[in-house]
């Protein structure tokens, strides 16, 4: 009778742990989703919150043309065209804002990076022979986090659906130095040949009107048939 009543208790405690068992993962389970439903409910109201700031470019004469996810801010790629009387294109500037919530003391309708560009026209002026990047800066804080290549790779992007030969530019003596010796500059200079050859172009020496020796950089995007 005794050994039929341990086995009796056996068999109830394996069942009861199993049951416990059941209920424990039922309860996981539903500690688990309400855990991602609250993931989601803040992802959504981020998403919002920022959809909400993009309002601030309704006033601005530019056209958004990316929204990238980088480096946890969301990163708005804007662009500005002038004309000419004639209606080409005179010049024209991509910005780029971070629409990051934290970011409470930076203001959302100011650019953190922004690049100038002229357009180059054949001798008839029929067509656009090439880009010029006249300026490209970003705010001290916001230099080498990938938010340059960002922008750059938007240029590239929209030179090519202009249909232009190649991008070209000088590098200014206060970035680079006047030369490859002057090592107050070498960290910068260093940096941004670095930033350039990744993007393809190439960094050669030209002289100007006065002989002055100064950096250019070119990338070729089609070759001339």
């Amino acid at each position: 009778m005794i050994i039929k009543e341990k086995r009796a208790l056996s068999i109830l405690r394996k069942i009861c742990q199993k049951i416990y068992c059941m209920k424990c993962g039922v309860i996981d389970q539903q500690l688990s989703r309400i855990s991602e439903l609250s993931s989601e409910k803040l992802r959504l109201k981020k998403y919002a919150d920022n959809f909400e700031k993009l309002k601030l470019f309704n006033n601005k004469q530019e056209t958004i043309v990316s929204i990238i996810e980088h480096s946890s801010k969301v990163f708005v790629i804007t662009l500005k065209t002038e004309l000419n009387y004639d209606g080409r294109m005179k010049e024209f500037y991509l910005y780029g804002y971070t629409l990051d919530i934290s970011e409470s003391d930076i203001d959302k309708s100011v650019p953190i990076i922004e690049m100038w560009c002229e357009p180059n026209y054949n001798l008839k002026l029929n067509y656009l022979e090439s880009i010029f990047i006249v300026n490209f800066q970003a705010k001290n804080y916001y230099i080498n986090k990938g938010f340059g290549s960002l922008i750059m790779n938007e240029l590239i992007r929209y030179s090519k659906s202009l249909d232009v030969y190649y991008i070209s530019g000088d590098l200014s003596s206060v970035d680079i130095g006047e030369n490859d010796n002057d090592f107050s500059k070498k960290k910068n200079r260093e940096r941004l040949y670095h930033f350039y050859s990744k993007f393809g172009f190439e960094i050669y020496d030209e002289a100007n009107s006065i002989d002055i020796i100064k950096k250019h950089i070119r990338r070729d995007l089609k070759s001339r048939e």
